[in-house]
């Protein structure tokens, strides 16, 4: 793994990597220590030498856990350890990323899904205000100029097997 990551870095230069999550085989049971030990070998295997590329990563269901097996302990220790909160924007060369962590969108009101929902809304208007040109209210700038933003999460937003095999059923 980590000779085939690295050769393929070097041979396709990338300016960053996403890791969309399931980092860990056993987040979900592990300990604070079994956590360290699984994140430490995630940087050894796959950490940026130097400042490129840059790596990002998002937390899956095997990092965290299913929504309602996530634990505030485990969601903080996956923040601080990959310095990514559950819904993050990033910009690689004006380019704009929202990444969202897949189990705070369930949409139940959990503590989890409502800070979600509260960012991704300030997201969303401070999107809206630099696809205008013009903010109304006290909106950050950060996305002037607008730019259609990718977004990123660990869970596919659509799967076309999906159409196949509801008709074979």
């Amino acid at each position: 793994m980590y000779r085939s990551y690295r050769s393929a870095v070097r041979l396709l230069a990338p300016d960053a990597v996403f890791f969309l999550g399931d980092l860990m085989d056993e987040g979900q049971w592990g300990d604070r220590d079994t956590f360290h030990r699984y994140a430490g070998r995630f940087d050894s295997l796959f950490g940026s030498s130097g400042n490129k590329p840059e790596v990002h990563v998002l937390a899956g269901n095997h990092d965290l856990g299913f929504h309602y097996a996530v634990s505030p302990f485990r969601v903080e220790w996956f923040e601080k350890r990959f310095n990514r909160s559950t819904v993050d924007t990033i910009f690689i060369k004006g380019q704009p990323f929202v990444l969202l962590t897949s189990m705070a969108l369930h949409g139940d009101g959990c503590k989890f899904c409502h800070e979600a929902e509260v960012a991704l809304r300030t997201i969303g208007e401070e999107l809206a205000c630099a696809k205008r040109g013009k903010c109304e209210r006290n909106v950050s700038v950060r996305f002037h100029p607008y730019r259609r933003p990718i977004l990123l999460q660990h869970f596919p937003l659509f799967r076309y097997v999906f159409i196949f095999s509801s008709r074979l059923s």
